[in-house]
């Protein structure tokens, strides 16, 4: 069984934060950092000795799982990351383990993030959250990309609102307050640096004998019901959060939509894209149709924020798939900014109408691709519906 989310809403939502890191699946090139495949070594000190660490620990115990150690002092080693000149992330093994009569919390998979606004995440229950924010400056930091070294002096670390938050909610506490937490430092040999990966390239499809030019058209384009509540939930815990359009798209009208039986959101699950350029031949049905604007998705405590623009519907049977350039912001889980393959299409399942120049594509199955499906981390999969093109109108010219 997949790990769920534990929002009532959302329980079959996918984790979002493996989607920033499927977009990364090998293949084209893009400007994501360099990884460290090979014998990483080093360890990170946490010392729990700030006021919230303190006021935590007098209603919880907290304690290191192999092979993390400590007491007051964690130690954690190195696991995994990656380094640019801007941003190191550092991954650790061990679990840490916060327990308050019957109440069990276990944080894994610890990570730091650091660059100009630190932070340090971990995996709660199925999900990657930002739980802390660490003080830091230049002088502290030390980014060896070539080296594949990363390091962070002693510095200060702050237990967020929003984490103090979840640890009240999943431990049961009635007071935990944000405040200081105490201090870190890292020292990192990541190994001998890989190339980037980054995301698959998209189909480069060479116009056929028989292709005419696409002169107008629109593509309406729905993705994943719980995708989208997903990152709207972000709206009302984060400063920035939710989904918002990149002109010249537009929003369609707002549904309102239930999964599982559960209240209904309402808020727009489809937008409408206008033609930028393309090609189609209907005697065929293959083309390559480019169309202009996107979608911002954002939700801060889950470290999302991409972008998904300027998508391109590549009409080819089987091969047929949406393209799109995706691009993180800094401080996201994973910086990127390529061009390359978003989804896997079939057109086969779509109802198709001709009518002289008029072209209609209706209800086109979006599924997750192959070759991203293990970046997933499990919670999305080769061919896991991830939405439809509700409707690809075309005009063709002589």
């Amino acid at each position: 069984m997949r790990p769920t989310p534990t929002h009532p809403l959302l329980r079959r939502v996918a984790a979002p934060i493996a989607l920033t890191a499927a977009l990364l699946a090998t293949g084209a090139t893009g400007a994501s950092a360099a990884t460290a495949p090979s014998a990483p070594r080093g360890t990170t000190s946490f010392a729990l000795d700030g006021p919230a660490a303190k006021q935590l620990r007098r209603v919880a115990t907290v304690a290191p799982r192999r092979p993390a150690t400590g007491g007051t002092t964690l130690r954690l080693p190195v696991r995994s990351g990656s380094v640019t000149a801007d941003q190191g992330i550092v991954d650790h093994e061990g679990r840490i383990v916060l327990r308050a009569g019957r109440r069990t919390l276990t944080l894994s998979g610890l990570r730091v993030t650091i660059r100009n606004g630190s932070t340090i995440s971990a995996v709660v229950r199925g999900r990657r959250l930002r739980l802390f924010v660490v003080a830091t400056t230049g002088r502290q930091r030390t980014l060896r990309p070539t080296a594949g070294t990363v390091g962070l002096t002693r510095s200060r670390v702050t237990l967020t609102a929003a984490g103090a938050r979840i640890l009240r909610r999943e431990l049961r506490l009635e007071r935990l307050r944000p405040g200081r937490f105490g201090t870190i430092a890292v020292d990192a040999a990541l190994g001998a640096l890989s190339p980037p990966p980054s995301l698959p390239a998209g189909s480069a499809l060479t116009p056929t004998a028989g292709a005419r030019p696409v002169v107008a058209g629109t593509l309406t384009w729905r993705q994943r019901t719980s995708w989208m509540q997903y990152v709207e939930s972000g709206r009302g815990s984060d400063p920035v959060g939710g989904t918002t359009v990149i002109t010249p798209a537009v929003a369609g009208p707002v549904e309102s939509l239930a999964i599982d039986g559960r209240d209904p959101i309402a808020l727009p699950y489809s937008h409408a894209y206008p033609l930028a350029s393309g090609w189609y031949d209907p005697a065929l049905g293959v083309g390559a149709i480019r169309f202009a604007g996107g979608l911002r998705h954002r939700f801060a405590s889950h470290l999302i924020d991409y972008t998904a623009s300027d998508p391109e519907v590549v009409l080819d049977g089987g091969g047929s798939q949406l393209v799109a350039t995706l691009k993180g912001a800094p401080g996201a889980t994973t910086s990127f900014d390529a061009r390359g393959r978003y989804m896997t299409l079939d057109p086969a399942a779509a109802q198709r109408t001709v009518s002289g120049d008029q072209v209609t594509l209706t209800g086109i199955p979006a599924t997750v691709p192959a070759s991203g499906s293990g970046a997933f981390q499990g919670f999305y999969t080769d061919g896991d519906p991830f939405g439809s093109i509700d409707r690809l109108q075309l005009t063709l010219g002589g």
